[in-house]
């Protein structure tokens, strides 16, 4: 088998998988871990694509295989902000944060 097909399929998991998984962490506290991969396929599948599509439509923006991370980096930093912000208790006292969880 070739290496490039290999390195393809484990990108595409990783480009199908890791902004919705991070989402479900999100929305989501307590499902189980298949319930958390389907949720975070589906989120993903939802994310990225309109994304893509605003991208294109508002900005002439031209995103490929090769940039999709452009799009993906920041769904993810989000993402990992709104994680930081449901777990601290202190910030969420001092900003008077009210996020379900």
């Amino acid at each position: 088998m070739n290496i490039s097909i290999i390195w393809m399929i484990i990108r595409g998991l990783i480009y199908l998988l890791i902004p919705g998984f991070v989402w479900s962490y999100v929305f989501w506290k307590k499902i189980t871990i298949i319930e958390r991969i389907i949720f975070s396929f589906l989120l993903t599948l939802l994310i990225i694509p309109v994304s893509v599509f605003f991208i294109n439509y508002f900005k002439n923006g031209f995103i490929l295989s090769h940039n999709l991370y452009l799009v993906e980096i920041p769904w993810i930093i989000i993402g990992l902000f709104m994680i930081f912000l449901k777990t601290n208790k202190k910030l969420n006292k001092f900003f008077n944060i009210k996020l379900n969880g």
